[in-house]
């Protein structure tokens, strides 16, 4: 948040009422060797569905986004 506007939520795994943006995210299917991440990099449609894939995790450097 900042000042106490909410910028961004995302939820995954399933719905939570009052949380996240439109639909819920994919998961990893319980894999454990890969992360959410936005693509594209910075990318907010306000649906978590739409704006995040599971992917290798690239800690602080862009996401690897897959091809359109």
């Amino acid at each position: 948040t900042m000042s106490g506007v909410l910028l961004d939520a995302v939820v995954y795994d399933g719905a939570l009422m009052g949380a996240g943006e439109g639909r819920p995210a994919p998961t990893d299917g319980g894999l454990g060797a890969q992360s959410l991440s936005r693509c594209p990099n910075g990318l907010d449609s306000g649906d978590n569905a739409q704006d995040f894939v599971v992917a290798a995790p690239t800690k602080g450097a862009p996401n690897t986004c897959p091809a359109p």
